[in-house]
């Protein structure tokens, strides 16, 4: 079947899909998105990498949990795990009266 990658926000626009499904399952998350960032591009690239390592505003969840709970850009991925990858933009709201 493949491993199925979810792509949300900018990444999605990117892309130009929300949904990957690689038939090739990589070792880990790294790995995938690398593979991602070949297929897709510069663009795709400088989304989710900041000076060669993955921004602090990527969200990477694998079957719904945070890579940053499990082991990183080194977490083992299998041919059933759910990715969803989201680029998260925080933009800070002034206000006064």
């Amino acid at each position: 079947m493949g491993i199925r990658v979810r792509l949300y926000s900018r990444l999605k626009e990117i892309a130009g899909k929300d949904e990957i499904i690689l038939n090739q399952v990589p070792r880990n998350v790294g790995e995938l998105i690398e593979s991602i960032s070949r297929t897709f591009g510069e663009e795709f690239r400088k989304a989710v990498y900041q000076e060669e390592r993955l921004r602090d505003n990527l969200m990477i969840l694998v079957n719904g949990h945070s890579i940053k709970l499990l082991k990183g850009i080194e977490t083992p991925l299998t041919e059933d795990d759910n990715v969803s990858i989201d680029v998260i933009d925080l933009v800070e709201i002034i206000g006064g009266g």
